[in-house]
């Protein structure tokens, strides 16, 4: 009886005495597709964290990519291509946690064209929350989670936008942002107009997948 108390009382000493096990480092993957919802092999992603070392990787045939050995902390991922618009988004990161960002990429306007996404950064700003990024028609039940998305970001006064993007080509659409007074806006382009339309929205809601406004 003596002998196991000074056997565990010699393994108790030691977990007290030892150095406690590192942490595993912090991961960011996904996939990035097209707003059809196929995967863009090749598409360049880049991670910058606020300060300290740059990643970059490609994605594989299917859209995917993976990038590890991350410290804790928030960073800036970046996914990039030739002939689409770059999209850019905060994920915050932290030991031994494997973070998701999935997204698709809009079309770029032709040459010389201000591109709806950089038209929609403008008003709501390149660092706004991405509540979603679709090809209509989409369903109901995708944009209903962008609108929780973007009333919560309202409440929080953090800029927003969400963007669908007709199928039939990328200069047409409609969607919803929100700058930093925390006002929430329809926002509506017509297919071959580079213009964007905006107006005030108090109450957005779906309906018949589209966003409208009450009252």
């Amino acid at each position: 009886m003596i002998i196991l108390l000074i056997a565990a009382s010699s393994l108790l000493l030691a977990g007290f005495g030892g150095s406690p096990s590192p942490q595993r480092p912090a991961s960011i993957s996904g996939v990035l597709t097209d707003t059809t919802g196929r995967g863009l092999p090749g598409a360049r992603i880049t991670i910058q964290p606020d300060d300290g070392e740059r990643h970059a990787t490609v994605t594989d045939s299917a859209g995917r990519y993976h990038v590890s050995e991350l410290e804790s902390g928030r960073y800036i991922v970046e996914a990039s291509m030739a002939g689409f618009d770059a999209r850019s988004t905060g994920v915050a990161v932290r030991n031994g946690a494997d973070a998701v960002w999935s997204g698709a990429l809009l079309v770029a306007s032709p040459l010389g064209q201000p591109s709806i996404e950089r038209q929609v950064a403008q008003v709501a700003g390149s660092g706004a929350v991405d509540c979603g990024r679709y090809a209509s028609p989409t369903s109901g039940t995708a944009l209903q989670r962008s609108l929780v998305c973007a009333l919560t970001s309202a409440d929080a006064r953090r800029p927003f936008s969400v963007i669908v993007q007709f199928a039939a080509g990328p200069t047409g659409g409609e969607g919803l942002l929100a700058s930093e007074d925390g006002l929430i806006h329809l926002l509506q382009y017509g297919k071959g107009q580079m213009s964007v339309r905006i107006k005030p929205c108090a109450s957005p809601h779906v309906a018949k997948s589209h966003f409208t406004c009450l009252g």
